[in-house]
């Protein structure tokens, strides 16, 4: 399944094949139907009509899923792995069947797509990063010789939310400045203070992605009731305002080129 979120996730999905057109990928999906039907519902005769419906069900419903994810579909309800009926009554395979097992395994599969998603994100971010502290180290030097010019002269950045989150990450997690675990706890508690009474703006803010606002939207509900627990939803905005700010506490005074 992984493997298969993967692939979406590059592109690789049912309506992307659609859009290539010509008869290849429509044989393709009448391949996997009629397998289906046969080897998971008993149901060997299914008529062209129901496989030529069920192949424009598939493209308009379930687009967003990769081709090989129909199969997997069928093999999870005959392991009883998701709750979806198998039973093709009287040998007759229908689109209901179809839609139910592969709603069923739409269902299934949203945890693991979020999971490979962050994963395949943060591999993106890391590449990215390394890829940026490789060309700052050829302009200005490593990231401790950035950081100890920082402290003697700070022409950068005036707050600490300019601080660039790499940047401050990397100070952090190498120890650069030798923070020391107070300074660590209190920073963390003022973290996290500014995250939870940053929500409402974030939720109402335009520009933020409707998946982060669903999950500020869910945070402020369990911030409402439970005031003394920090919700586990906001800890990566925590963990970099974080980073920031210690690496600001550090660092000289702000003054304009």
């Amino acid at each position: 399944m992984e493997q298969s979120c993967a692939e979406t996730i590059a592109g690789r999905t049912i309506g992307a094949m659609m859009k290539i057109g010509g008869m290849e990928p429509v044989v393709l999906l009448h391949t996997e139907v009629k397998f289906c039907a046969a080897t998971y519902c008993a149901a060997p005769n299914t008529e062209r009509e129901v496989i030529e419906e069920s192949t424009r069900f598939i493209a308009s419903k379930f687009g967003h899923l990769n081709v090989n994810e129909i199969r997997e579909a069928f093999r999870l309800a005959a392991a009883g792995q998701i709750d979806a009926s198998l039973n093709a009554y009287y040998g007759m395979f229908s689109v209901n069947i179809l839609g139910k097992v592969l709603s069923a395994y739409d269902d299934h599969r949203t945890q693991a797509y979020r999971e490979v998603r962050a994963r395949i994100n943060a591999e993106q971010q890391q590449r990215e990063n390394e890829q940026r502290a490789e060309r700052l180290k050829e302009q200005f030097g490593t990231i401790a010789e950035q950081f100890q010019a920082l402290t003697q002269r700070n022409e950068k950045y005036p707050t600490w939310n300019t601080i660039p989150g790499w940047f401050a990450e990397k100070v952090v997690r190498d120890d650069l400045a030798g923070f020391c675990n107070d300074e660590k706890g209190k920073m963390w508690v003022t973290a996290k203070a500014w995250a939870v009474n940053s929500v409402g703006s974030w939720i109402l803010n335009p520009a933020t992605p409707d998946e982060d606002r669903k999950r500020y939207k869910a945070a402020k509900s369990e911030i409402e009731k439970k005031p003394d627990v920090f919700p586990d939803s906001l800890k990566s905005e925590a963990q970099d305002a974080y980073a920031k700010m210690l690496v600001f506490s550090k660092i000289a005074e702000y003054t304009q080129p």
